[in-house]
């Protein structure tokens, strides 16, 4: 029988003024979160056509286990839903990563929910290119990443990285490169953190920037 594959989709409930605080500091914590709703909901979207292949299944990890039932209710069961384990975001990636290859997944991608642009293209794009490379990964244009995919657990991928900087993607690849495992890297995408980084969605896709103000 053949292993399924998964996709961790790591998000946060949007409750006002504990989501997008960077963005809420200069447009105010209300329509950041508005914002950051319609992030998440555009990423479930994107998962959903996904989820049509039975062999991958579709994990949110969320931040509590007390959002657990409300994001159950958002999304209307379509998902599996998680708690993120840890004290800082390389643990609750590596611990992630690690449960669902104990679990038996083949392969395993996670992403976030700052990036409008993801789709299912680029992410099946991501499964097909871990058919010939170690690992694969998206690089987000503040330095980080929005997609992280491996076929064997490794938590060496998480560590000596300082998150939330912009060496998050530099320092991962040459984690990779050390290790001398292969990696395919997927488009660079704009990821929504402060209010410039909607300013440059609104000049490069206004159908995206609309979809964010409904």
């Amino acid at each position: 029988m053949k292993k399924k594959d998964c996709i961790m989709v790591f998000l946060k409930y949007p409750r006002i003024g504990e989501v997008k605080t960077r963005l809420g500091a200069t447009i105010g914590h209300e329509i950041a979160t508005h914002f950051y709703k319609n992030l998440c909901e555009i990423t479930f979207e994107q998962c959903l056509l996904l989820q049509k292949n039975d062999d991958i299944d579709i994990l949110l990890f969320c931040v509590s286990d007390k959002d657990i039932g409300k994001v159950n209710e958002w999304t209307d069961n379509s998902f599996i839903s998680r708690s993120q384990r840890g004290n800082d975001l390389g643990e609750r990636l590596r611990n992630a990563f690690e449960q669902v290859f104990c679990e038996g997944y083949d392969k395993c991608t996670v992403i976030g929910t700052d990036a409008p642009e993801i789709s299912a293209d680029i992410i099946e794009r991501a499964f097909f290119a871990l058919d010939n490379n170690d690992y694969v990964i998206g690089e987000a244009q503040d330095g980080g990443y929005y997609l992280l995919g491996m076929k064997e657990y490794n938590p060496q991928i998480f560590e000596e990285i300082s998150w939330s900087t912009n060496t998050v993607y530099k320092r991962t690849t040459e984690i990779i490169y050390s290790l001398n495992k292969t990696v395919f890297n997927l488009p660079i995408l704009i990821d929504i953190d402060r209010e410039e980084d909607l300013l440059q969605l609104q000049n490069s896709n206004e159908v995206l920037y609309a979809r964010l103000l409904e």
